[in-house]
């Protein structure tokens, strides 16, 4: 009897204890909010991602700017130098050629040969002058020299002198000035001053004369020129002594 009344309170108590262990197990093993906690992490981790994505592609192009503008500030301090230099070394180089060019226009004295030879005075008179080159003529731009009777050089360093400058021989010196024919103009008060100054001879191919060019010279100044030509008009104009060739 005591046997058979112990079996139906063991399953009883299987019944009781077993859905209690099972519920107690899920409890512990998931929580009811476990699944919304993940989300967020997640979604915390993305915008802080984003935002430090944000923050590395600002300072990395902020960072190529100022190295392109480094990059052109150093280009352009580079082209200035090289221009400035570049325009040196022409000039070095016009003055090169200016010097051949009036060293070969010089012949070599012959030993015995006769040392006040036309070249050579030439070359003299040359010193005495300052000129610039402008496409591919020579101004003359002031007469440095004491020589009082002056015959103009045709042409210096191997070019035509074709202008006599704005004031070159002013309160020059000189008494008498032979112009070549390679001179096409004479400008403003070229010859003004020259107080001695008693002749010029100018030739036909001048077509210019600037004002005011014999200003203040000698009262006896004569205008040496052939007839019909530009000197002979300007001459008269000025009231100027002319003596025609």
């Amino acid at each position: 009897m005591k046997k058979s009344s112990l079996i139906p309170l063991s399953v009883f108590l299987c019944f009781i204890l077993i859905p209690l262990s099972l519920s107690a197990c899920n409890d512990s093993s998931t929580p009811s909010d476990g699944k919304s906690s993940d989300a967020t992490v997640e979604q915390n981790i993305s915008v802080d991602s984003y935002e430090q994505k944000i923050a590395y592609y600002m300072e990395l192009s902020e960072s190529l700017q100022n190295e392109i503008l480094t990059l052109k500030e150093e280009a352009y301090v580079e082209s200035c130098e090289k221009d400035l230099k570049i325009s040196e070394l022409e000039q070095t180089v016009k003055s090169l050629q200016k010097t051949i060019a009036s060293m070969n226009s010089i012949e070599t004295p012959r030993p015995g040969g006769d040392s006040h030879s036309p070249i050579l005075d030439q070359v003299v008179s040359r010193i005495d002058y300052e000129y610039e080159e402008h496409d591919g003529y020579i101004i003359i731009t002031r007469y440095t020299g004491t020589e009082t009777e002056l015959t103009l050089p045709s042409e210096i360093g191997g070019l035509p002198v074709c202008e006599i400058g704005d004031y070159a021989f002013k309160d020059c010196s000189v008494v008498s000035v032979t112009i070549p024919s390679s001179v096409k103009k004479i400008g403003w008060f070229a010859f003004s001053g020259c107080s001695r100054l008693e002749s010029v001879g100018i030739p036909s191919s001048v077509t210019s004369i600037g004002y005011g060019a014999f200003d203040s010279c000698a009262k006896t100044l004569m205008i040496v020129c052939e007839g019909d030509s530009y000197a002979e008009t300007f001459a008269q104009s000025w009231g100027l002594t002319i003596f025609l060739k």
